[in-house]
């Protein structure tokens, strides 16, 4: 094995990355060592390097790399790294062809994905080309003529294709009509020829279950009976105007607004003719509203067959088969509820010994066991849930590992969790944050200063109400271990864009720089079980905005330095939050305070937030500086919001106010459509359900003038 200087003797002298990276920054070439690492792990560069231990023996055993550039081959290097831009560049103009990057948003897969799928044969028949881009990512290119003419297509395609639209396609792979074979489960392909030979039939099946629709005629809710109607309208009152309602099972449902009621009472007139029809024996036909039905169905539906008291198990059952899990838990939600109210009220009316109240208690308590559960809904709920450092980090360890998610959204929402925790931007900050609003060294990633730390400026148009900005003079500090994390996951960014500094950093598309989300991933709420080392009655209210309010509790209550700079913590946690920004000094907590010096800002954060993110690391690491873990609290209650029962209410308006000619109408039309009701029983119900809505109809119109003040 040569030695260095031998080595030296024949290629010149022996650089690494780094030094050949600097070098070729100054020419203007390469600005990243990053480009080079990336062309060495493809193995189209071994020519112009040697192995550490392989092919010589260098001197400096410290280094990190074992890759030495052969400085003789320099001007070659350029020439062939060139080259390599040169025909990525030539590829990208030809039109004739298709990048990797814009394939893989088509068909809604990524693109380490797709290159998986390349390297399984998937893409034969359509691959062209493959290249190099600038920043050393290695590109395919697929001939666009190809693609249209290649048997396996993502639905997107098999589309424009047949002619068919995406929601057809999409309605009949969830019913099973259309499936993926085998070798394309895990993928977003689909047999274009087998689909294109089950259409018509699909197409034939789907035309004779169609049947003549009613449901311009009526909604589930005046598909119900007069009486069912009462019943779901006082369980509505109840709800709007008591503060709590105890479950039979134990669960606790708050007060509801009248946005809300109106939705329960869609929901539950669903789900009652739902299972109606059921016991009427009418087939419920995937694709068709529950109030879709055919003449002859109307002949056969009949609300008397149902009582709320003879209700099973096997009919509940029944009635949720076919939805999702999340819309079983949100119909469930609504369900749950108003049986509890049911049995509560039949309790009221019956005397204590009555044999049918504990009959329906018995009942009830049986149905609950197997109506979908929903958790409490967020908007009654002020808990506000404090994280330790620990829990910190075991929410991203968990998030990154996360078995139900993919690649892509794994490393997303990992790293959008330690952004909030060590950044304390807000869920709706992220939305806007762009790689450029890191300070950045020439190659695009976050730049450091001796101690590893990095910078992060938001920008006052980004921030909340365009008054929490970074601070102008000490900024927002990154510490070394997030700058680590984010400097690898803006690299992974790049691998989809050809151009560094800028792009949004939590994106809808990875390939798509400027794609930005709608709305922050709501992940913690999907993911809730599992994260076992948080308290389960805890996990309920989880949300990104945990990580800000865990920062802060940290800096704030859990962070020990020295006795003169713990009279500044208070000032430095504002800073990080970006809270008060503006001011000089001024009022912190009631104690007048010069602003803090950006060295003691620093210092104040590092010891609050430098720490380990290896757990073993972490536990030493708190033992060292003081901090009792079983001390801690790790999570906190603040009760905030109680909402006032008084409400105002049609009994408010002056009784002696003197009815109008429209007034006298309205009241007409009530005494009828009462009698009419006292009527129904002798009535065939498909004429009372004209009758009730022609009476109703006139009587929404009469209460639309009234509200809009019309007089006679």
């Amino acid at each position: 094995m040569l030695k260095q200087k031998q080595a030296e003797k024949i290629h010149g002298p022996i650089w690494s990355v780094k030094k050949l990276s600097t070098i070729l920054d100054e020419r203007d070439i390469i600005h990243s060592h990053h480009v080079i690492f990336n062309l060495i792990q493809h193995g189209i560069v071994d020519d112009f390097f040697l192995i550490d231990g392989k092919d010589f023996s260098y001197n400096n055993p410290t280094n990190n790399s074992s890759y030495f550039f052969k400085g003789k081959k320099l001007e070659e290097f350029i020439t062939f790294y060139e080259s390599l831009c040169n025909q990525y560049r030539e590829l990208k103009k030809n039109k004739t062809l298709y990048a990797d990057v814009g394939l893989a948003r088509l068909i809604g897969s990524t693109v380490d994905d797709l290159e998986m799928e390349v390297k399984t044969g998937l893409w034969d028949d359509s691959f062209a080309e493959v290249a190099y881009n600038p920043n050393g990512r290695k590109c395919f290119f697929f001939d666009k003529q190809a693609l249209l003419k290649r048997r396996y297509q993502p639905l997107s395609v098999v589309s424009k294709i047949l002619n068919v639209s995406m929601d057809a396609l999409i309605r009949y792979q969830t019913n099973g009509d259309i499936t993926q074979p085998d070798r394309l489960k895990g993928t977003k392909l689909f047999d274009l020829e087998e689909i294109r030979e089950k259409l018509p039939l699909i197409r034939e099946s789907y035309f004779q279950n169609a049947v003549q629709s009613v449901s311009a005629e009526y909604t589930c809710w005046e598909l119900l009976s007069t009486e069912f109607q009462n019943l779901i309208r006082d369980y509505l009152v109840f709800r709007l105007n008591v503060e709590e309602l105890a479950s039979l099972d134990g669960h606790i449902y708050p007060k509801i607004d009248r946005k809300y009621a109106d939705t329960s009472r869609e929901i539950l007139a669903l789900l009652f003719v739902k299972l109606i029809k059921e016991k009427c024996g009418i087939i419920s036909i995937k694709g068709r509203k529950v109030c879709d039905m055919s003449e002859n169905e109307m002949d056969q539906f009949n609300p008397a067959v149902f009582n709320i008291e003879n209700l099973t198990q096997n009919d509940v059952i029944k009635v949720f088969d076919g939805l999702s899990d999340s819309t079983k838990g949100h119909y469930g939600g609504h369900l749950r509820p108003f049986l509890s109210w049911y049995f509560e009220k039949v309790d009221e009316e019956s005397d204590e010994d009555d044999g049918r109240v504990r009959k329906l208690r018995k009942r009830i308590k049986s149905v609950l066991k197997v109506v979908p559960h929903r958790y409490r809904r967020r908007k009654f709920n002020t808990t506000k849930v404090f994280l330790t450092r620990k829990q910190i980090v075991q929410m991203y360890h968990t998030l990154r590992k996360n078995p139900n998610g993919n690649q892509h959204t794994n490393m997303r929402n990992s790293v959008l969790w330690m952004f909030g925790a060590f950044l304390g931007i807000r869920p709706e900050e992220m939305l806007e944050v762009t790689i450029s609003d890191f300070v950045l060294d020439s190659s695009g990633y976050i730049a450091t200063n001796q101690s590893g730390y990095g910078e992060f400026r938001l920008p006052e148009e980004k921030s909340k109400g365009k008054y929490s900005p970074s601070h102008e003079d000490v900024g927002h500090l990154v510490v070394p271990r997030l700058v680590e994390l984010l400097n690898w996951y803006i690299g992974q960014l790049y691998r989809y864009q050809n151009y560094v500094g800028d792009g949004f950093l939590f994106r809808k598309h990875i390939a798509d720089p400027k794609s930005k989300l709608k709305i922050p991933p709501k992940f913690l709420s999907l993911y809730r079980d599992l994260f076992e080392f948080v308290d389960k009655d805890k996990r309920d209210f989880l949300e990104i905005k945990t990580a800000r309010r865990s920062m802060n509790e940290i800096i704030r209550n859990e962070t020990i330095v020295n006795q003169k700079l713990n009279k500044k913590i208070l000032r430095a946690a504002e800073i990080h939050m970006r809270h008060d920004v503006f001011k000089a000094g001024g009022k912190t907590n009631d104690i007048y305070t010069q602003e803090i010096l950006p060295k003691d800002y620093y210092l104040i954060i590092d010891a609050a937030l430098n720490f380990p993110w290896d757990i073993h690391e972490l536990t030493q690491w708190e033992i060292e500086n003081g901090y009792d873990d079983n001390e801690q609290e790790e999570e906190k209650k603040i009760n905030g919001k109680t909402f006032d029962s008084k409400r105002t209410t049609a009994n408010n308006i002056d009784a002696e106010h003197n009815l109008t000619e429209i007034e006298n109408q309205a009241i007409l039309l009530q005494e009828e459509l009462k009698k009419l009701n006292e009527r129904q029983k002798k009535m065939e119900y498909k004429v009372f359900l004209q009758q009730r809505k022609k009476l109703n109809d006139q009587l929404l119109k009469l209460e639309r003038k009234l509200k809009n003040g019309e007089r006679v």
